[in-house]
């Protein structure tokens, strides 16, 4: 009996697990191959439109002019672009410099609402017929607008995701890591297949009409996906349309962030449940499934693959092996980084991260919701 038990929970949560990091991709570049789809879009294209930047800020006043400076240098004719900061509340000085850039507009939200209430309120004063998010962390290329202008041509396209880029120390661009290159990937598969289910939440653009009906109460990023699949438009990602970014400084409070955004976007699919009915949303649904609620079960479907192990290991060789091999993964990932060769760094990246969904997932079910942001320092 207990070996049975052991073979159903075993299978049933490798197959979930292997569905969603390996079969998911699979499927999605077959499926592209198979239909002769490709990630080539606009770059040829000239046209420009009227664009409203919106830089969130709370408490930067140690960032915020290096941002704004490298915004009005960027390759755009000025009288078809709008600068707006929207401070989060902020009281260390962070509105007083802003306020000394006559090419940016502020906009202060009084209190701590949150970021998504933040840029909600920006949108509202808005003119441009694009709007481009953008953290105050993240450094964009010169011709960044040009390139998220050319690609607005195609009238289905309704939001365009950055790609992440990572300054090391020494200011060169790092790696990124087996991860985030995973990751990056997955996305252009996505978005060649059909839309993306979530965008790079520190730099993305979208229409002026993906911004209506904005719920607070879900990631910008993740929301902005969801109203393109309802208005039956296409979130992609641009083809070398980087953000950069500076390391972490303070890997804890990296953590935090992690099990924030997460929360976040765990309890905004939980208030649009309408969204995985695959009757509604077709393949876009498929993709919420693989790729968003796959993910965030992760510690769920890890702990039923050990403990499916553990029963199969009572009665079967084969089921010592596999159990030996995730706790040979386990131990890998207890290791302290500095002692671990790069090449085996992603089993405690994983773990990391699958602590921090199973963290959100007991806030989440706790009915708790972080709205107050603290930006990572970088």
């Amino acid at each position: 009996m207990l070996t049975t038990i052991g073979i159903a929970t075993l299978t049933l949560s490798g197959f979930c697990l292997i569905w969603g990091y390996f079969g998911y991709p699979l499927f999605l570049w077959v499926s592209n191959h198979l239909t002769g789809k490709t990630n080539e879009l606009n770059e040829g294209l000239k046209q420009e439109h009227k664009v409203s930047i919106i830089i969130t800020a709370y408490n930067e006043s140690a960032r915020i002019s290096e941002k704004i400076s490298n915004t009005i240098a960027l390759d755009y004719p000025p009288d078809l672009l709008e600068i707006i900061v929207a401070s989060d509340g902020s009281d260390d000085g962070t509105d007083e410099i802003v306020s000394g850039f006559q090419e940016v507009r502020l906009v202060v939200v009084p209190g701590r609402v949150g970021k998504e209430a933040t840029q909600d309120a920006a949108v509202k004063t808005s003119v441009g017929e694009i709007t481009v998010f953008t953290d105050v962390a993240t450094i964009l290329e010169k011709d960044a607008l040009r390139r998220i202008s050319a690609q607005f041509t195609v009238l289905e396209v309704g939001a365009l995701s950055s790609e992440d880029r990572f300054i090391v120390a020494d200011g060169k661009v790092s790696g990124e890591g087996v991860y985030v290159r995973y990751e990056m990937a997955l996305r252009k598969l996505e978005g060649t297949f059909n839309t993306l289910v979530g965008l790079s939440g520190s730099f993305f653009a979208c229409r002026r009409q993906v911004c209506h009906d904005w719920n607070n109460s879900i990631p910008s990023d993740f929301g902005t996906a969801l109203r393109c699949a309802k208005q039956g438009l296409r979130a992609i990602p641009a083809p070398g349309l980087y953000g950069y970014y500076k390391d972490v400084s303070d890997p804890k409070k990296e953590y935090n962030r992690k099990v924030r955004t997460i929360l976040r976007g765990i309890n905004g699919l939980r208030s649009e449940p309408r969204a995985l009915n695959p009757m509604e949303n077709g393949w876009f649904a498929l993709q919420l499934w693989s790729h968003k609620v796959l993910r965030w079960s992760g510690p769920l479907l890890l702990a039923g693959a050990l403990i499916g192990s553990l029963l199969l290991a009572l009665d079967s060789t084969f089921g010592r092996v596999i159990l030996a091999i995730q706790l040979a993964f386990y131990s890998i990932a207890m290791f302290p980084s500095q002692f671990v060769p790069g090449y085996l760094r992603l089993p405690k990246y994983f773990v990391m991260t699958n602590l921090a969904i199973g963290h959100a997932l007991i806030l989440s079910f706790r009915g708790v919701n972080k709205v107050a942001w603290q930006p990572s320092q970088r």
